[in-house]
């Protein structure tokens, strides 16, 4: 296990998973895991994108319609017919979202909204649409888009949000990644995660940021940049100040926003207006420091201070969390070490130079 994370509502887990074959003590008990282990992989969201990437997913029992309204409750039973009418939902293709990348040899899961998924060929007595009496999960791509192979292993597993059916399965649902009907070509998972390693997925460019369009003084990368073009070393460096706050970055964090890891910093609010983040700190004292009352913390990137607070945002939304090493933030006893400009608190960053 590598990351276990739970509010009681969502769950996110990561680790290893490691299987052994049982000796079974009777033929009718062989027969019996085998049908199980058929059923797990056809109901899967494995077996979706397999079936996505053949485009076979109706003739294999799944349905796909896109959320345009999300409903967190119905009241009495609708259909999706009625849902379609209204505006709520609305039909899907495999060729809408779906698309082939012949260079990475690689698949992509791709829509702006969630993705409603019936998985037909199985019943359930209780339900919401009454011509869909069939159990349905809810796909939502936190970043538009998610790779993965023909033989439906997702390259980066935490650019997906499950909930529903699939969103249930846990442990006990698990297949070994190697495993396939008998239908299917078998193919050693190692082979693959090996080539998924060799060919790393394509991602959408980050947000770029460039000195000479602020049209405040910043400090970027150990030099101060101004619209005159002039340069000057920066006076003090911080690298020898230690952290009150460390977070762990581990490798299944690649998909996610600087954002979403400043979120990891205990008192730190992080919020979202209106497509635009805002942070600060809870205990912030608007009073003091950082210009003009603003409670923006301010930054520590690869050892240079930068107290801006448009400048310390356009670069946290300029940085992509793979290029990160190191997150940390000065709340505490060592924020004397910056004065009045680190009285909102300093958010320190370590790039992998």
């Amino acid at each position: 296990m590598e990351k276990f994370e739970s509010d009681g509502e969502k769950t996110y887990y990561a680790g290893y998973k490691f299987f052994e074959n049982l000796d079974s003590i009777s033929i009718s008990q062989q027969k019996k895991w085998a049908k199980n282990k058929k059923r797990a992989y056809n109901d899967s969201f494995r077996n979706f994108l397999v079936l996505l990437a053949q485009r076979k997913l109706k003739k294999n029992g799944f349905a796909v319609f896109k959320v345009l309204k999300y409903k967190e409750m119905y009241y009495g039973r609708t259909s999706v017919a009625n849902e379609i009418s209204n505006g709520a939902l609305a039909e899907c293709t495999e060729e809408e979202i779906c698309t082939y990348d012949s260079d990475n040899n690689q698949y992509y899961l791709h829509s702006d909204t969630p993705l409603m998924v019936f998985v037909t060929n199985t019943y359930t007595p209780i339900r919401v649409y009454a011509d869909y009496p069939n159990p349905y999960s809810l796909i939502s791509l936190v970043n538009k888009f998610a790779g993965f192979t023909e033989n439906g292993w997702l390259s980066r597993p935490n650019g997906i949000l499950i909930q529903g059916y699939w969103g249930h399965e846990g442990f006990s649902n698990m297949l070994p990644e190697d495993y396939f009907p008998e239908h299917f070509k078998e193919q050693d998972s190692t082979l693959v995660s090996n080539e998924l390693l060799a060919n790393e997925m394509k991602t959408i460019a980050p947000k770029t940021f460039k000195a000479d369009t602020i049209t405040f003084n910043s400090t970027i990368q150990g030099v101060i940049y101004d619209k005159t073009n002039k340069v000057s070393e920066e006076k003090k460096e911080f690298a020898i100040i230690s952290n009150d706050i460390n977070v762990k970055i581990s490798e299944s964090d690649g998909n996610l926003s600087i954002f979403d890891l400043l979120r990891r910093i205990p008192g730190l609010m992080v919020i979202n207006v209106l497509g635009q983040y805002q942070i600060h700190f809870r205990s912030t004292n608007t009073n003091l420091g950082g210009g003009g009352g603003s409670i923006t913390p301010a930054l520590v990137l690869d050892g240079t201070f930068i107290d801006d607070e448009k400048t310390v945002m356009n670069i946290l939304n300029s940085l992509n969390v793979q290029d990160i090493k190191e997150l940390g933030a000065v709340k505490y006893g060592n924020s004397a070490a910056f004065g009045s400009r680190g009285a909102n608190g300093t958010i320190v960053i370590v790039t992998k130079k």
